[in-house]
């Protein structure tokens, strides 16, 4: 069994609302990994995989809900695809850490985990 195929079966076997906080964690490490330069593929993996656990979560979300995971997936898609200028552009990328904090915190409270 592939490695993404061991993740996904495990991660579907969370309940709904710990799926969203994997997610909302996942948004928390692209603010702090977005401060070091270094950390440039960490990003990019991690959006990856956050792109996934959007994915594998939205069949389950309600419509009011999935709106929002929606919206919160072509933000990590735009991100995904202009990663190289954002991150050459420190007010871009400051932005970018702003909206992944924010993001966060409206996962965490969709969650209900809050």
């Amino acid at each position: 069994m592939k490695n993404d195929e061991m993740i996904k079966e495990r991660f579907l076997r969370e309940p709904w609302t710990a799926r969203l906080g994997h997610l909302a964690v996942n948004l928390g490490r692209i603010d702090s990994y977005s401060d070091v330069d270094a950390h440039k593929n960490s990003v990019i993996h991690v959006i990856e995989e956050s792109l996934c656990f959007i994915e594998w979560t939205m069949r389950e979300a309600g419509a009011e809900k999935a709106v929002s995971l929606t919206a919160l997936q072509k933000q990590l898609n735009y991100w995904k695809l202009h990663l190289d200028d954002l991150w050459k552009d420190s007010n871009r990328r400051q932005a970018m850490r702003k909206e992944a904090r924010e993001s966060s915190e409206q996962i965490l409270q969709m969650s209900g985990l809050l």
